[in-house]
């Protein structure tokens, strides 16, 4: 099943997505958001991904009359450069682009120097930011990063940070305004496709009484081990709860080991990379975001769209704050995490209908959008 909306014909314009994988994780799916209202409303989209190939999760657009996906097979974004750059100019100078956008510090780089260099041509070039850099990043590669601001920003007409706290540590550690316009507006949420995963749910039986449900790439960053050992303190209290964890990466190994060793087989499952994590989200009855840092965790704004009952979330950014109805954690550690747990176990809500109506009013991608369109005409 795709989703093909109806197409209105008013006033189309051409529009270029660039991204480094098709992947979908937060600044992935961002652009996949406002990707899918633009061709909802009738507008061409190109969409050209650097490397590694065609991954799951864009079913439900890649058949659209109005996209163009240009996918390359490259293996690391480094060696997919080289054809990327003549790709670019060979699109611009063949398409009049209204707006281009990134979500990938070097991404963003790229295209503002080539339009400073005028290879390339839109009329408006946005940039994301996807996360703190210079927390995030030191030695060589942050050395990269500032040589990249310094020497590649510029060019662009709106520079997006998704917090306050995003945009004062890039301004401070750069020590200057990378672009002349530089806006915070809050990360969107496509609700129609939100609806349509959820409708399109393939889960029948859940695997548990009480569902937990984390999601993220399976890094350090995202802490997961502190959730699975939070779970771990609490799980004895409350025998009919259990543990899914969503997605994948270099740390998958060693949290099964640390499931193994903490007897919890029976209560934690491991998903891997899967194309719908919002059906889960749909069947949660609490979800959680671990994270010690980040940007802003898209994983919550869905999990509150997609009917998760109750949210708890560590302090990983100044964003979470603002957003009613979930629970902040004291701080990012596994004490407060088994805290948290503890008390949403121990006194279970349904805030299903207040968080998707938060959602709808004002974390939407129209609204996210328009929030541009304003900033940059």
């Amino acid at each position: 099943m795709n989703v093909n909306p109806k197409v209105t014909r008013e006033s189309p314009s051409q529009f270029l997505f660039v991204s480094p994988t098709a992947v979908l994780g937060g600044a992935e799916r961002t652009m996949f958001n406002i990707i899918s209202m633009l061709l909802k409303k009738g507008h061409h989209v190109t969409v050209y991904i650097m490397s590694r190939g065609k991954q799951a999760g864009w079913e439900s657009i890649k058949d659209h009359p109005n996209l163009t996906m240009i996918i390359k097979d490259h293996g690391s974004e480094k060696t997919s450069l080289p054809d990327f750059l003549f790709n670019l100019i060979f699109l611009s100078y063949n398409n009049k682009y209204e707006y281009a956008f990134s979500s990938h510090s070097h991404v963003n780089g790229v295209l503002s120097f080539m339009r400073r260099v005028r290879l390339f041509r839109t009329k408006y070039l946005i940039s994301r930011e996807s996360t703190f850099v210079f927390d995030r990043f030191f030695g060589p590669w942050r050395v990269l990063f500032k040589l990249i601001y310094k020497f590649m920003y510029g060019q662009q007409d709106l520079i997006i940070c998704q917090t306050e706290r995003m945009k004062s540590s890039l301004i401070s550690n750069l020590g200057y305004m990378p672009a002349k316009k530089i806006a915070v507006i809050s990360n969107p949420v496509n609700l129609d496709y939100i609806d349509y995963q959820v409708a399109d749910s393939q889960i029948n039986k859940r695997p548990f009484s009480t569902l937990l449900v984390g999601c993220g790439r399976l890094i350090p960053l995202k802490k997961f081990d502190w959730l699975i050992e939070a779970f771990a303190a609490i799980e004895g209290e409350f025998p009919k709860a259990g543990l899914v964890i969503i997605g994948d990466g270099p740390e998958r190994e060693s949290l099964q080991q640390l499931v193994a060793r903490l007897g919890l087989q029976d209560k934690v499952i491991f998903t891997g990379k899967i194309s719908n994590p919002i059906q889960w989200f749909a069947s949660a009855d609490i979800g959680v975001i671990s994270s010690e840092i980040e940007g802003f965790p898209n994983v919550l704004i869905e999990m509150m769209a997609s009917g998760t009952k109750q949210v708890i979330s560590t302090p990983c950014t100044d964003g979470v704050d603002s957003i009613p109805h979930i629970t902040v954690t004291k701080s990012c550690s596994k004490e407060a995490i088994e805290a948290a747990l503890r008390q949403h176990l121990s006194h279970q809500v349904d805030n299903a209908v207040v968080n998707k109506k938060y959602i709808s009013q004002y974390r939407s991608v129209e609204a996210f959008w328009q929030a541009v369109k304003e900033y940059v005409e």
